[in-house]
């Protein structure tokens, strides 16, 4: 093979190679974008959950100051008031303890086991032991694929029932103008057939009367030869009943055929003239044709 031929096809290759790992790459950073997309709706989510978490934790603790405070202040109606139970100020380990037991329920709701792997190419790792909002996380972000997986199907779907619609339509119309084309190739075959017949009927009625005028014309010719035979045989007979007699030159020959193949054309002009819109053959041109040699004569 030429080196130009083998430089071109290694270069085209590599030009397909290339377009493959553009191609690849686009894909890649298209899911990062997409991956850093989530991840920012994901934070965003986070922090406003963890202001509410916060604001709920600053309003407890100014709860249990405010207790402490009313117990530090009036510790006769706190002792009238709980009288079943004994009134202290707690040290800031036990307040520490009480702070774990109102916060329990919140952390107790974790992320089990099965949500943990849809949430394994996400950017925030699961944990166990994490703030109440990361079980609503990852649910709603569970929710949200689902949702965005639904709205694709459906919009997928949408645009093959468009699709089938379309063509459906266009299946029709086209349907709708094969038939008229073909009502119009019909109409046109039958005029066809129609006039394929009136011609056959035509060349047939032509053929009848081209044989008859042959025939015609073979029995003048006859005719023609029996009476020079007759003259040259018989001149005394001839001259006797016509006059003087001579032997016609082949000129004069040719003008009297052609004089008598005159009233042939004139009366097959007739014929033709008066049968032009007709198909029937004439019934006079027989009686015609056969009277002429006894009008020659």
């Amino acid at each position: 093979m030429h080196p130009a031929a083998c430089l071109a096809r290694a270069s085209d290759s590599r030009v397909h190679e290339l377009e493959e790992e553009i191609s690849s790459l686009q894909a890649r950073f298209n899911k990062l974008q997409r991956r850093a997309k989530q991840f920012k709706n994901s934070l965003r989510f986070m922090v406003g959950q963890n202001d509410c978490l916060e604001s709920e934790l600053k309003m407890i603790r100014e709860h249990m100051k405010n207790r402490k405070r009313v117990r530090k202040e009036s510790p006769s109606k706190s002792s009238e008031s709980d009288s079943d139970c004994e009134v202290r100020i707690l040290t800031d380990s036990e307040r520490a303890g009480v702070e774990r037991q109102l916060l329990e329920p919140l952390r107790s709701l974790e992320v089990t086991s099965s949500l943990e792997p849809a949430n394994a190419d996400l950017l925030v790792p699961p944990s166990r032991g994490r703030d109440a909002g990361s079980q609503t996380i990852d649910l709603m972000r569970k929710g949200a694929k689902g949702l965005e997986a639904l709205q694709k199907k459906l919009k997928e779907m949408e645009r093959k029932f468009n699709r089938e619609r379309v063509w459906r339509e266009h299946s029709d119309i086209r349907v709708h103008e094969l038939q008229e084309e073909n009502a119009s190739l019909q109409a046109l075959l039958n005029i066809s057939q129609r006039q394929a017949e009136v011609l056959n009927h035509d060349f047939r009625f032509m053929m009848r009367h081209n044989y008859f005028l042959e025939s015609e014309l073979v029995k003048l010719k006859n005719h023609m030869k029996n009476r020079k035979r007759v003259r040259e045989e018989s001149p005394s007979k001839s001259g006797e009943s016509d006059g003087e007699v001579r032997i016609l030159t082949e000129n004069e020959r040719a003008g009297e055929e052609t004089l008598l193949q005159k009233p042939i054309q004139v009366i097959t002009s007739s014929l033709e003239a008066a049968n032009a819109d007709s198909l029937l053959p004439p019934r006079r041109g027989r009686n015609a044709g056969s009277r002429a040699p006894r009008l020659i004569e």
